[in-house]
């Protein structure tokens, strides 16, 4: 991977006419759910690119090392995703109650940019998005396939709750 050869944004509909495209190629349309976004996104990637990554706006600290690493994976596995090792416990929770510990070398926490070889993300698109989706491994992974991980990095972090965006600043 030397070079990104195009960038597609996926905006809700309405931010459509503010966008002002620097580096970016095309501006699209989002969709209702997360992964309707990334297939009117995937929709536009041009048949020659090989990979793609698909980032969420929600992390806007990805550094240059993360993109092309992932890209590396991607292009060499077929599939590659950044990975946090959780350091917490984690209990499995039903009813109020914790049913059991889950072992925690063998859970990671998921990070964009989620890297795939083109073709293989369409036909986990075809095959199975029409089902809900945290993520697009997941898609892959209902197709059985397997999915490479690289090192995430801690300052990828996800703003989500207003501790983040304290964090963030």
């Amino acid at each position: 991977i030397s070079s990104v050869h195009e960038i597609i944004l996926v905006v809700p509909p309405e931010w459509l006419s503010k966008v002002r495209p620097s580096k970016i190629t095309k501006v699209v349309s989002g969709g209702e759910r997360r992964q309707d976004s990334v297939w009117n996104g995937l929709q536009e990637t041009s048949p020659q690119s090989e990979v793609v990554l698909v980032h969420d706006a929600a992390r806007p600290f990805i550094s240059r090392k993360l993109i092309l690493a992932t890209a590396k994976a991607a292009q060499r596995y077929g599939a590659a995703l950044p990975i946090l090792p959780v350091t917490d416990t984690l209990k499995l929770v039903e009813r109020g109650s914790v049913r059991e510990t889950l072992p925690r070398e063998r859970i990671g926490a998921a990070q964009t940019p989620q890297g795939f070889r083109r073709d293989l993300l369409l036909e986990a698109y075809r095959r199975c998005g029409g089902v809900d989706v945290t993520d697009d491994v997941q898609l892959v992974e209902r197709m059985g396939g397997k999915v490479r991980i690289v090192q995430g990095d801690p300052r990828n972090f996800k703003l989500t709750t207003p501790e983040d965006f304290r964090r963030a600043e």
